[in-house]
């Protein structure tokens, strides 16, 4: 099968395009040896081809563990060609890295992404004699309202045997030429690559290759390092980097006319101000949109679901008989679909919608920039609060999102957060059910999880070792969300709540309701003598925050079933809020920040929900 990878600088595009080419069959794992995510999946109109999306890279030398895996795939996998896309409205500073494409020897074909923006933009890009400067096929395309593909699969098609001609710099071309003769000989693929890589990245340049080939690389890096003053400029930078640069600014120079109205317009259109105000609007009114759902979708789901409690019921007594667990299974499978759609669905959908319009719009960058003065308080840059948000949809993706973050002590930081002081959309959801249910104060209950967010934070930036790295985030273009592709990104993010959710409050419900109709959670007075003047709650709600440690969102299904005050619920709420980490965010911070720094996570997780109920009793008191 041919194998076509897809390369690019960060926010270009690149993953939507991939999507475009391959549907819904795509794949994503981890890369071999890595945490590193990489996406694979057959191109639905072009037989036997298969495409392979690499992480974002604003260069191939950058060092991050991002890059070196779209490196390591360029360098070793057996690619037939290279689909470079390129952000059409920032030529110059992508063509850096399609420069350093051209040196892997294989067919490129660049894809002038968001090509639809220029006209409005005022830009006009000469896309033929842009191709011919470089010696490779361009295509403009948008791989957001679909303008182009057609073309781009054309291209493909047509184009996959013809290999690209590198640039050549003349003070350093011998050595090059002589280096890749030598790995040529020997019978190492990409010959021209790995001699550019050693020149320009030297002794880390053998951890990219594979193990038998690493003796044969050390030997030409001992040549290079022989004639290492023929490599470098007066500066000390490798002449190749200088030529890079030299020649992207002189190729967009001749192929783009009015980069000043782009500049222009940019810097209007990313007043902070504006953007801050847009922001704050939009939560708002999601969050009175995701109040106002949940009270529609909770009275739509009782009218609907109480015909079918009666009619289980009535099947349960038919099979059963009169035997005393029909009744509470029926009444717990009734109970079990109430709950996650009356509640947890709509909270889940209205999250996801306003997070897909976020990312969609361009904003969610600008909220980071714009948040980052604030997030450096915490030791934190402003890209944190991406995964951050993401954690109020689902805290297990969020984890991985925190891969983003340029350094372990912000990765550290920001799961820490994710863990113990971000609630999902699923909890939410649940515990505003609870507060409607027992009139619980929901404005204490998130009051306290920003106070223990702040103190998380503020703590991990005080004992954490290592210095804050500053903000570095790119901007896409601010543009109308367009509806189909919220939609494709709500409803799949929103498959998991019917393959993990839904199974789980369901049967987590029965058994639920089974446990309170037997008395188990009926503990001896004894217990909440103990745990009522210390921490304000019963032991029956102290029984239920324990469940956190598995979901979440389990533990507010057990507080509905039991018979809370006011104050107790409140207190139960902020307590389930700020527990421990569930079981898939322990499993993924185990694989993403290790077994120490998780223990220490989890056993925050333990202490803390004692401290919050010990201090919330004082207070309401």
């Amino acid at each position: 099968m041919a194998r076509i990878a897809l390369v690019g600088q960060p926010n270009v595009g690149k993953s939507l395009l991939m999507n475009r080419l391959t549907g819904a069959g795509a794949f994503v794992s981890n890369y071999p040896g890595t945490t590193v995510e990489v996406t694979r999946g057959k191109i639905r109109t072009i037989p036997g081809v298969q495409a392979i999306d690499t992480p974002g890279a604003y260069s191939l030398r950058a060092g991050s563990p991002d890059q070196q895996v779209t490196q390591r795939i360029l360098l070793t996998e057996n690619l037939d060609a290279i689909i470079n896309v390129v952000d059409a409205t920032n030529l110059e500073r992508n063509l850096y890295l399609t420069l350093e494409l051209l040196d892997f020897c294989l067919p490129v074909i660049i894809a002038l992404n968001q090509s639809d923006r220029l006209g409005p933009l005022g830009i006009k890009i000469d896309h033929v004699r842009l191709g011919d400067m470089l010696g490779v096929p361009v295509v403009p395309v948008s791989a957001a309202s679909r303008w182009g593909l057609a073309a781009l699969l054309k291209e493909i098609e047509s184009r996959r045997h013809e290999r690209a001609r590198p640039l050549t710099v003349p003070g350093i071309e011998p050595l090059i030429s002589d280096l890749a003769s030598v790995l040529d000989s020997r019978g190492l693929s990409r010959s021209r690559a790995w001699s550019v890589a050693l020149v320009e990245m030297g002794d880390a340049c053998l951890d990219l290759a594979p193990a038998a080939n690493r003796g044969l690389l050390k030997s030409a890096l001992d040549t290079l390092q022989g004639r290492a003053a023929a490599s470098l400029s007066p500066s000390g930078e490798p002449l190749t980097l200088l030529g890079r640069r030299t020649w992207a600014r002189e190729i967009a120079a001749s192929t783009v006319s009015a980069p000043d109205a782009r500049r222009r317009r940019r810097g209007r259109l990313d007043n902070p101000v504006a953007v801050m105000v847009a922001l704050v609007l939009g939560v708002y009114t999601a969050v009175l949109g995701v109040a106002y759902g949940i009270r529609v979708s909770e009275s739509a789901a009782a009218t609907v679901f109480r015909p079918v409690q009666y009619w289980l019921e009535s099947l349960a007594r038919l099979v059963m008989g009169d035997a005393p667990g029909a009744t509470t299974l029926a009444r717990g499978i009734a109970e079990g679909l109430m709950v996650p759609f009356g509640t947890v669905m709509p909270s889940m959908a209205m999250v996801y919608v306003m997070m897909a319009l976020l990312e969609d719009s361009g904003l969610l960058s600008r909220f980071a920039a714009a948040s980052d003065a604030a997030a450096s308080l915490i030791g934190l840059p402003g890209q944190s609060v991406i995964p951050l948000a993401l954690g109020l949809g689902c805290r297990s993706p969020a984890v991985l999102a925190s891969r983003l973050l340029p350094g372990a002590r912000e990765r550290v930081t920001v799961v820490l957060l994710l863990a113990i002081a971000v609630p999902c959309a699923a909890t939410l959801g649940i515990v505003t059910a609870v507060a409607a249910r027992f009139g619980a104060d929901l404005v204490v209950v998130f009051l306290t999880l920003a106070v223990v967010f702040a103190g998380l934070g503020l703590g991990a930036n005080r004992f954490l070792s290592g210095r804050p790295v500053p903000l570095i985030i790119e901007l896409p273009p601010l543009r109308l969300p367009v509806l189909s592709n919220v939609a494709a990104k709500t409803w799949s993010r929103m498959a998991g709540f019917f393959t993990h959710v839904l199974p789980v409050l369901l049967g987590m419900n029965i058994v639920v309701r089974i446990l309170v109709e037997s008395g188990v959670f009926n503990m001896p007075p004894s217990i909440s003598a103990a745990t009522l003047p210390v921490l304000g709650v019963r032991a029956e709600a102290l029984a239920g925050v324990l469940v956190t440690a598995f979901q979440r969102y389990l533990a507010p299904v057990v507080l509905l079933n039991l018979d809370l005050s006011a104050r107790e619920a409140t207190i139960a709420c902020a307590m389930v809020c700020t527990s421990f980490p569930c079981m898939p965010v322990t499993a993924l911070s185990l694989r993403e920040i290790g077994l120490k720094r998780t223990a220490v996570i989890f056993m925050i997780g333990a202490a803390l929900p004692v401290l919050v109920a010990t201090a919330l009793n004082i207070i309401l008191s």
